[in-house]
């Protein structure tokens, strides 16, 4: 049936050759509809290895994807385009998969049936997702039936898929201290132990119990702060803090021991042992009492990078009935390794968190991750507190957060986010030049929280609902005369999917691009650090 549409369309281009000599003719291999896969958000890209030429002659063949390891119990999504740059509608008989193919394999999303006409038509767009549920490589044949006259009669377009699942998706516990020793308490006074429990796992940890051992004195000695529901789901990369509370009631030791139970398949239960000393003593306690100007009571408050924690001692208690706490000694026991945040002031009732940027002193928590922050309180007595800590987990909640620092404050190091491609320095770019876009409105737009022109960073980028696309994360060295490196960070609905480090003295480096399709995310490294072309990069 081919060859014979083929000649009468060769026939009627002869016709009407024969009655005008002088008239503009569409090339014969036009009048003919025409297949060819693209990418629904970079024009000159195809998964095709053969294209079409000028003549638009050439079938579109060798067509592969490879979605890589993709963790079972996770999905990939692959998105193409079936496009038609002739003048003639294009009608696709059908896309299936051929048989043997992995079930793993799956269309996300209806499957047309049609191809307007057009060269500058953009195609429509066909997904498949990759949802593996074994361990091992499988493969897949995509195989498209269309009227498309650029092909070898009864020749369809096949496009071979090949991934491999993989079982690196496992949550991983780690609890923080490995014990609660509350020290020294007032006989009568309550002291706090905060318990951080960090997944440092690629996928989602599930906290399904908390309880205590039989022989711990529950409630009237230990116990949670506030009431704890569980199961409690911990992105990967990330903490939660659990905050226990020691109220001894005579001058004695007390001991017992929280029991964690979760999904961890190498440590499914963690035991935390509790001991309490009573004491004649001034009793210690942090509480996180505003949190970007507005009062807080949650014992284990949710923070995010940049905001602007204020803690406070007033609840600590003085060594005897009518005494005073006179003196206050806060530290930082432990951050992130690229956070450069302070204390400020030391010495007073009263805290808060800063860091220096290109507009000074900025109030708040610098970058994500877990800050463990110690105080010793001293009474009118001179007696000194056993020292009590706080833990407090900076997790981004917004649907994409990308966080960049350095550790060298002589260089000027610029974070750029490009959509749908990488046009650096223009609308399709949130960086200095730009720090917030019109990227569809609302939630889809991104935003540049600083330009840090000399200091240790950070820069984050941020979309609370990214639209479907593809973003692009690229760092430029704009200037400074010292190597150093970059850290980069790529968080996705607040679970940690990327870092990555890069010495850099120049240039430009891509880290990693995210995909989003149809709500789901898909991170693929990039570490390119081939020179870009933009009117914004420096050195």
């Amino acid at each position: 049936m081919k060859l014979a549409r083929t000649v009468l369309a060769l026939t009627a281009a002869s016709l009407l050759v024969a009655g005008c000599d002088s008239c503009d003719v569409t090339p014969i291999g036009r009048l003919a509809p025409i297949i060819a896969i693209g990418d629904p958000f970079d024009p000159a890209f195809s998964v095709c290895a053969t294209g079409l030429d000028e003549a638009n002659k050439n079938p579109f063949r060798d067509c592969a994807f490879d979605f890589g390891e993709v963790d079972i119990g996770r999905a990939r999504v692959f998105s193409f385009t079936v496009r038609n740059p002739s003048p003639v509608r294009l009608v696709v008989e059908s896309i299936t998969f051929d048989d043997g193919s992995d079930p793993a394999f799956d269309f996300d999303g209806a499957i047309p049936v049609a191809v307007e006409s057009g060269v500058g038509n953009v195609g429509d767009v066909v997904s498949v997702k990759f949802a593996p549920t074994v361990e091992g490589p499988v493969t897949a044949v995509l195989r498209i039936k269309s009227d498309g006259e650029n092909l070898n009669e009864d020749e369809d377009v096949v496009i071979t898929l090949t991934a491999n699942g993989a079982s690196r998706c496992q949550p991983d516990i780690e609890i923080a201290p490995a014990a609660c020793d509350f020290g020294d308490v007032g006989v009568g006074a309550t002291g706090f132990c905060d318990v951080s429990i960090k997944n440092n796992g690629a996928c989602e940890l599930l906290v399904s119990d908390l309880g205590f051992t039989a022989e711990t004195p529950f409630p009237a000695v230990f116990g949670p702060q506030s009431q704890v529901a569980t199961p409690i789901a911990i992105a990967g990369g990330t903490a939660t803090s659990l905050r226990l509370y020691a109220r001894p009631s005579a001058a004695q030791v007390f001991t017992g021991g929280l029991v964690i139970s979760s999904f961890d398949p190498d440590e499914p239960q963690v035991t935390v042992p509790l001991t309490v000393r009573g004491a004649q003593a001034p009793t210690c306690v942090i509480n996180v009492s505003r949190i970007n100007n507005t009062p807080n009571s949650n014992p284990t408050p949710a923070i995010e990078p940049l905001d602007d924690v204020e803690m406070s001692a007033n609840q600590s208690v003085a060594s005897r009935q009518g005494g005073t706490i006179q003196g206050w000694a806060w530290q930082i026991m432990s951050q992130p390794a690229e956070s450069s945040a302070r204390l400020d002031p030391t010495n007073a009732q009263e805290t808060r968190f800063v860091f220096d940027s290109a507009s000074g002193r900025v109030r708040g928590v610098d970058v994500a991750g877990t800050f463990v922050v110690g105080l010793v309180v001293t009474d009118d007595l001179g007696a000194s507190s056993t020292q009590c800590t706080i833990a407090l987990n900076a997790v981004p909640r917004s649907g994409l957060h990308v966080q960049m620092t350095w550790d060298s404050a002589s260089n000027d190091i610029d974070l750029h986010l490009a959509r749908n491609g990488t046009n650096w320095c223009s609308n399709d770019d949130c960086y200095y030049g730009g720090r917030t876009r019109n990227w569809g409105g609302g939630g889809a737009n991104p935003s540049l929280d600083i330009d840090d022109l000399s200091g240790f960073g950070p820069e984050n980028i941020t979309i609370d609902s990214p639209a479907d696309g593809n973003y692009t994360v690229g760092v430029d060295f704009y200037s400074g005369g010292v190597a150093t490196t970059v850290t980069v960070k790529i968080f996705i609905g607040g679970q940690l999917e990327y870092e990555g480090f890069q010495f850099m003295s120049t240039g430009q480096w891509q880290p990693a691009r995210v995909d989003i399709r149809n709500g789901i995310s898909t991170l693929t490294v990039i570490e390119s650090t081939a020179n870009q072309t933009g009117t914004c990069f420096g050195g």
